[in-house]
């Protein structure tokens, strides 16, 4: 550290002032490179507001900011779609559910996820998503289409065995 206390001139190779000796790499670096420097735009500069960690290691509330629209969705409240109907349609499987006004939703508002055993239904309005869960399923299923029509959603179930006649829905839990 004591060598660093020198005053040498040392000629700068771009032309401008010379270095002394006891100028440091860093500022030697920043010299030499403005504002490239990695130490610039690393480094903290007069005038500047340092952050320093007072060694308390708990947690702390920040700040509070509002999050912008579309940046987050909120919670959307779920509810349960109570009443349906459904047919066998011979290689199909057809669930009908009344909604009003779902022609006039978005086009992906309205949604079906599937699994050989189980078909869900989702419905999203503005703040509220409506789901029917078909789960286990009576037999299972290759496919899950859906059509809206005039205040109605048409699910229609692909039967694996196109063959078989479904005698129910789902399955119905044994009481043992």
């Amino acid at each position: 550290a004591a060598a660093m206390a020198e005053t040498a001139e040392i000629p700068d190779t771009e032309g401008g002032e010379a270095l002394t000796r006891s100028e440091s790499a860093l500022a030697e670096n920043i010299r030499e490179k403005g504002s490239n420097a990695y130490y610039y735009a690393h480094g903290s500069r007069a005038g500047e507001e340092k952050v320093v960690w007072d060694g308390n290691e708990e947690p702390r509330f920040l700040r509070r900011e509002k999050v912008g629209s579309g940046e987050q969705k909120s919670a959307k409240l779920r509810q349960e779609i109570p009443s349906y109907g459904w047919y066998d349609d011979g290689k199909r499987v057809k669930v009908i559910v009344d909604f009003d006004n779902v022609e006039d939703l978005d086009a992906d508002a309205v949604r079906v996820d599937f699994t050989e055993r189980s078909a869900t239904l989702t419905i999203e309005e503005e703040e509220q998503l409506h789901v029917l869960t078909l789960s286990p399923l009576f037999a299972a299923v290759d496919k899950a289409t859906i059509k809206r029509k005039p205040g109605k959603v048409w699910l229609t179930l692909k039967k694996s065995d196109e063959e078989a006649d479904w005698d129910a829905l789902l399955v119905k839990e044994s009481s043992s």
